[in-house]
């Protein structure tokens, strides 16, 4: 959602392919949706179901987050909720979820000559099953961190990675910045030093802001260099 709205700021046409419950939180997201720039016309409403919320504590002092979640009967998306015709006109599709939807989506926009972008926030085994679907694998530092151990060189991780079939790899690294491999070669990255307010959606943005770069035909690094710059 927040790769989405940083998109739309951008300029970029862009749309939410979602599902949210028929509440005041889920019409409140459409709203905040288009006030971004992101078309909400695939966006469902689900009758009887929740939408998901969550609060994030931001601590000041450690620079630590707590997200805080209400129980809720939380509407959940699958295949049967895709617009297979909007899928195949998608010369993009950014994914954070390994699901069945997901993969199936991933296979409709590839088969009509589409891409396929992928945050791996976190490490799963549903989400690297889609590592052979994907064009732009994009790695957390949490991901690295759990599946390879931080003793080993993330840039060996990205090459292993992209032997798998993505074009493009690259590991964001916090504080540390990223590093990638790509067609034109392999790069490393600093992270842009400013006053930290609060880090929550940086990750979501640093998405965004990459496929910016990639819709206006820039190599990789480039791309990666503005994406650190405007989650920053």
């Amino acid at each position: 959602a927040s790769a989405m709205a940083a998109i739309g700021r951008l300029g970029h046409t862009c749309a939410m392919m979602a599902v949210v419950g028929d509440d005041p939180d889920g019409h409140a997201q459409q709203r905040d949706f288009a006030r971004n720039g992101v078309d909400t016309t695939y966006l469902k409403f689900k009758e009887g179901k929740e939408t998901a919320l969550c609060v994030v504590l931001a601590d000041r002092e450690t620079g630590g987050r707590s997200f805080l979640g209400a129980p809720r009967d939380v509407a959940r998306m699958t295949i049967e909720d895709l617009d297979e015709e909007a899928l195949k006109n998608t010369q993009y599709l950014h994914l954070e979820s390994g699901a069945d939807f997901a993969r199936r989506a991933a296979e409709i926009v590839r088969a009509a000559g589409g891409q396929i972008s992928v945050d791996a926030d976190g490490y799963n085994e549903a989400v690297e099953a889609m590592i052979p679907l994907v064009d732009i694998y994009i790695p957390s530092e949490f991901y690295y961190k759990r599946r390879y151990g931080e003793e080993r060189d993330p840039m060996d991780c990205c090459r292993e990675i992209a032997a798998q079939g993505p074009h493009t790899v690259i590991i964001t690294l916090g504080e540390k910045g990223c590093v990638g491999v790509s067609p034109a070669g392999e790069f490393r990255l600093p992270c842009f030093k400013v006053p930290v307010v609060d880090t929550t959606g940086a990750g979501d943005v640093f998405h965004g802001a990459f496929l910016h770069g990639m819709l206006k035909g820039w190599p990789a690094e480039r791309a990666a260099e503005f994406a650190s710059a405007y989650s920053a």
